[in-house]
């Protein structure tokens, strides 16, 4: 498939989620929904629709252990930095070097995470070309932005790169909706804590999801945790996206998962209702090991999802206790 056609694909398939009318649940891969009375904007439910938010990653590319090789689009790339479709040279990269420690934000910012290439998102060539990809993204339709590994790039880089997305597009960084993969650890450099990031937009609230697995797995009357000790000494709720579970962290037996039944069930609900930051409501497959894919995958492509009885689609988005509580 070439770049064009997976550009048509793609604002095709916005298109037609964004125009169906919505009114108890959205079939795509992530639900954003605003925040209500106490985190933000109060939720209106007849402003609701069903928006597309691109998971991007803009911190790396491809892992050096991969010589060279051939994008999906058929784009060639190798691992000394070449990838010309997209328009970069090794100067656009960190010299490289992998990350020594979590308590030195420059080993963070500058070296390779999990072998990959590390951009430098100082770099006003680098800044440039992602923020062009944005810009497209958004021309495509998106209603914003899930910004991944934002801990890896200083907060001047990203918030520069916002603003140019801002200046092409013609929007106000406020009208951008961004939200970025901060995971906070109390025991890592403090130049990058999520408190770092708050001026691009919001931070995923890891321990606000950590907190739901020690409460729903327990007992919601006991312990040293309490409901209403959910949102101390983390994100003030209006700059927060929670969730009960992601992508990573349910392979890493962090959070509650499908696998917890009724415990998983119930925190979705309760996520759902309870007055703290922009809820985001995972809808993933069933996995049974940290590499497993969607069901029938292959490496350069994933069916449609198919949310009938043993598909091995989870469809969270479509359980009634969950559409429901949106509404």
């Amino acid at each position: 498939m070439t770049m064009g056609a997976i550009a048509r694909r793609i604002t095709r398939v916005i298109t037609a989620v964004v125009c169906v009318a919505v009114s108890v649940g959205v079939s795509v891969a992530t639900l954003h929904v605003p925040t209500r009375e106490g985190g933000g904007e109060r939720f209106n439910p007849a402003r609701y629709r069903s928006d597309v938010i691109a998971d991007t990653v803009i911190n790396h590319t491809t892992g050096v252990d991969k010589t060279q090789g051939t994008g999906t689009a058929g784009s060639p790339y190798d691992n000394k930095g070449y990838f010309p479709e997209a328009g970069y040279t090794p100067s656009d990269f960190h010299a490289p070097c992998s990350i020594w420690t979590y308590r030195d934000a420059e080993s963070v910012w500058n070296c390779q995470v999990s072998g990959l290439q590390d951009l430098d998102t100082s770099s006003p060539h680098v800044r440039d070309v992602l923020s062009d990809y944005f810009v497209k993204l958004l021309d495509y339709g998106v209603a914003g932005f899930r910004v991944d590994a934002v801990k890896h790039m200083p907060p001047e880089d990203v918030l520069a790169i916002k603003k140019l997305v801002a200046k092409k597009s013609g929007r106000s960084m406020n009208d951008i909706w961004w939200t970025q993969e901060v995971i906070g650890d109390n025991a890592e450099a403090a130049e990058i804590q999520p408190r770092n990031y708050l001026k691009t937009g919001q931070v995923n609230e890891f321990q606000y999801a950590y907190r739901l697995k020690s409460l729903f797995s327990n007992s919601l009357a006991g312990g040293s945790l309490s409901i209403k000790d959910i949102p101390q000494n983390i994100t003030d709720s209006g700059k927060a996206s929670v969730f009960v579970t992601n992508r990573d962290t349910e392979r890493n037996n962090m959070t509650l998962t499908y696998k917890d039944g009724d415990a998983y069930q119930l925190a979705n609900a309760f996520m759902l209702a309870y007055p703290y930051g922009t809820p985001n409501v995972f809808s993933g497959y069933e996995f049974h090991d940290t590499d497993s894919g969607a069901p029938g995958a292959t490496a350069t492509s994933v069916p449609d999802i198919d949310c009938s009885k043993d598909s091995g689609w989870s469809c969270t988005e479509r359980w009634p206790d969950v559409h429901g509580m949106v509404g």
